[in-house]
């Protein structure tokens, strides 16, 4: 058997062995959650009112679920618990996909691990897909920002997975339009995805990339998607939710529906504060600098890393919090572009020698 014909048996077994790292970590997230994660008790609740359980019933059921549930004010009696199904709801796919596991047999904390577990694996193989390098691009999934997305009950994970897989798929040209319907899908995961939707988009038909129409077409979905959604749900709005979250206040029912000057700024400082000391924004600015550098003048991928800016920025200044969660999906943009340039100086390296 000759060399050539061992290669692509020889990169199959390292696929192997690194999906099966994967599936490993995966496992791993599954069998031991982030105990601290709030949100995944207020989906539960959610849920458990979708398939008709009383109120008083589905409080008594999530309050005392952990610790983390039972020490939350948010949730101290069964109507403030409702009053917080509004933030939540507006991820319907999300929701859907823990039903549906749910439906499979397993209970709802555990549908809900599998949900961000799933999206992980997947998450890695798109990585590896797009890098081309199946040992650097596994310890690329495996950074801390991408093994939280694992272990929270969180839409973060799965909506990581999609906005990275969509852009892939556009930045290919057979799957663009593909790429493009997915890409405005992912606001049903999370609506605040629709900021990256819109720069993308707009950026590609600006550098004649992708036709206006179809531009045209994804952006009114994602946009109508997002406001049908907020309407169904029956979200408080930007307002109520910054109150909510940065100020202070258990009902949001009861919040005040203004933001003083003082108090948005205040949120806004303190964002940053706590960002610069615990997330790996600088480290991801600073790579997206350099790699930004390397692309070349009307490129994809140029617009691609741009967009990420534009919508990163867009989200703190209306969301002033610098999770890594929030942003994972941008940090792995620029790593995924970064082992391309890799590659390609490599294979330029070899040319030349040889």
């Amino acid at each position: 058997m000759t060399r050539m014909n061992l290669k692509p048996r020889y990169r199959a077994l390292q696929f192997s062995l690194a999906l099966l790292v994967l599936v490993g970590l995966a496992l791993a997230s599954f069998l031991k959650p982030e105990t601290e994660d709030f949100d995944r008790y207020i989906y539960e609740a959610i849920l458990r009112s979708q398939s008709g359980q009383a109120l008083v019933d589905v409080h008594q059921s999530v309050r005392h679920a952990s610790a983390r549930a039972e020490a939350s004010s948010l949730i101290e009696t069964p109507e403030l618990m409702q009053h917080q199904y509004p933030f939540y709801a507006i991820r319907p796919a999300y929701i859907a996909a823990i039903s549906v596991i749910h439906g499979a047999g397993l209970g709802y904390q555990q549908a809900i691990r599998a949900v961000s577990t799933f999206s992980y694996v997947a998450l890695g193989v798109i990585v590896i897909l797009g890098t081309k390098r199946i040992w650097l691009g596994l310890l690329l999934t495996m950074a801390p920002f991408s093994l939280e997305l694992a272990r929270r009950g969180t839409p973060d994970a799965l909506s990581t997975a999609t906005l990275l897989g969509a852009c892939l798929l556009i930045l290919n040209t057979r799957w663009r339009v593909p790429g493009v319907i997915l890409l405005a899908a992912s606001v049903w995961i999370r609506t605040d995805n629709v900021l990256f939707v819109l720069a993308f988009l707009t950026l590609l038909a600006l550098h004649r990339s992708l036709d206006w129409r179809v531009t045209l077409a994804g952006c009114t979905f994602a946009v109508a998607s997002v406001l049908g959604i907020n309407r169904v749900a029956g979200n408080y709005g930007w307002i109520v939710l910054f109150r909510h979250s940065f100020i202070g206040g258990r009902d949001p029912v009861e919040s005040l529906h203004y933001v003083t000057f003082n108090e948005y700024f205040g949120a806004l400082s303190q964002g940053l504060r706590d960002g610069v000391a615990h997330s790996h924004l600088t480290i991801a600015l600073l790579a997206g600098a350099v790699v930004i550098q390397r692309c070349g003048q009307n490129s994809l991928w140029k617009s691609a890393l741009w967009s990420a800016i534009l919508a990163a920025t867009a989200r703190f200044v209306l969301f002033p919090s610098l999770e890594d969660r929030y942003f994972a999906w941008a940090y792995l943009l620029v790593g995924v572009f970064a082992l391309q340039q890799l590659n390609r100086a490599t294979s330029r390296q070899f040319v030349t020698t040889n």
